[in-house]
């Protein structure tokens, strides 16, 4: 049995890549990683597409007190 070092080696930088992704989005970065080397593409997909409502809560948090505070002065 010989080895596709090219594959392998694309597996893997998709699969940190994909650790990458779900730092950004605050989702748990092992996790997907490990999954992203069992099932590849299909994780990118998942994370990519997938919408984290505590993102959005935040970013709407931080905003609402920048005006609040821009507002106070």
């Amino acid at each position: 049995m010989q080895i596709d070092w090219y594959r392998l080696a694309l597996w893997l930088t998709l699969a940190f890549i994909n650790l990458g992704f779900a730092q950004i989005k605050s989702m748990n970065a092992r996790f997907w990683f490990l999954i992203s080397l069992i099932i590849g593409p299909v994780a990118t997909v998942l994370i990519v597409t997938k919408k984290k409502k505590r993102i959005i809560y935040s970013l709407h948090r931080i905003i609402s007190k920048k005006l609040k505070d821009d507002n106070n002065s």
